[in-house]
């Protein structure tokens, strides 16, 4: 089957559709971060073909190939790579009975579920996309059928996976960088504050969340960076102090590496995702996917 991205319209509010598929993308191929500060009003499935970083509100997840997240309406995320091409599928659903599925089966939200390849989702998909394609329109009833059973597939498949159980020091250091990642933060202190060893925290840290503590922290006030820059109120050296840069020099060069521009460039110039650069949105026509 062909790569394709189908929209099929978001219905009138008034309606208050049960269950809406609003965009389909099959196999769609990316070169660079797609970033949705504001998220979308949807529910989004969406597997990674290729190992991407997805960042879902405050936190990076390094992910492998053929991982799915869930992403839950209004959450801002960020995924790509820096290098590299990358492909991914999706689905877009919104309506009162979405949230209510996704509860029932205890399907996880912006955690990465690691399949050994993509069958299941592109099998779900293409079922999906054929019904909605249906000349006389698509069955309600057998949409809403489609969508349970790939989410009791994705249960099944947590349930068989065995999720691993993230030792309590590591989560307590993880959110602590969440809280604090604006301070000056040194490994010895953070091991300390979790009462694990230093060479523990690293090691177990980039097991469970895929980074290091230090590059975790980085990464969230390289986000912070973003956000601010934005508010012309700020100059190129406040927006450094408030993101814990006390050389503006440093943050300039690091800030130009991780994204490619310098602040001062991307403040005047933001980079536009992927589908703006090529003319298509990586998630269908509209606006941050």
């Amino acid at each position: 089957m062909e790569p394709f991205r189908a929209r099929y319209g978001t219905p009138d509010a008034t309606q208050k559709r049960e269950l809406t598929v609003e965009v389909i993308g099959f196999h769609c191929a990316n070169a660079h971060f797609y970033t949705g500060l504001n998220g979308i009003p949807a529910y989004r499935l969406m597997m990674f073909h290729a190992s991407v970083s997805v960042t879902c509100g405050r936190q990076t997840h390094e992910a492998e190939p053929h991982t799915l997240f869930v992403f839950p309406p209004g959450e801002p995320t960020r995924y790509g790579r820096e290098s590299g091409g990358w492909s991914h599928s999706w689905i877009r659903v919104s309506g009162a009975t979405v949230p209510l599925l996704i509860a029932e089966h205890g399907i996880p939200e912006n955690e990465p579920i690691a399949f050994g390849g993509c069958e299941q989702s592109d099998r779900w998909l293409l079922h999906l996309h054929r019904e909605m394609q249906q000349g006389a329109g698509p069955d309600p009833a057998i949409v809403r059928s489609l969508l349970v059973v790939w989410l009791r597939e994705i249960r099944r498949h947590t349930a068989r996976q065995g999720r691993r159980s993230i030792p309590s020091a590591l989560v307590a250091a993880r959110q602590y960088v969440q809280t604090h990642y604006l301070d000056r933060l040194r490994l010895v202190d953070l091991a300390r504050r979790v009462a694990v060893s230093r060479q523990y925290l690293c090691e177990g840290f980039r097991q469970h969340f895929g980074v290091t503590p230090i590059e975790y922290a980085i990464r969230l006030r390289m986000q912070h960076a973003e956000e601010l820059l934005s508010n012309a109120d700020l100059n190129v050296t406040q927006v450094a102090e408030r993101c814990g840069f006390s050389d503006v020099y440093y943050f300039s060069k690091l800030f130009k590496k991780r994204r490619g521009l310098t602040p001062s460039v991307f403040r005047r110039h933001p980079p536009a995702p992927a589908f703006l650069r090529s003319g298509e949105n990586p998630e269908g026509s509209g606006s941050n996917g």
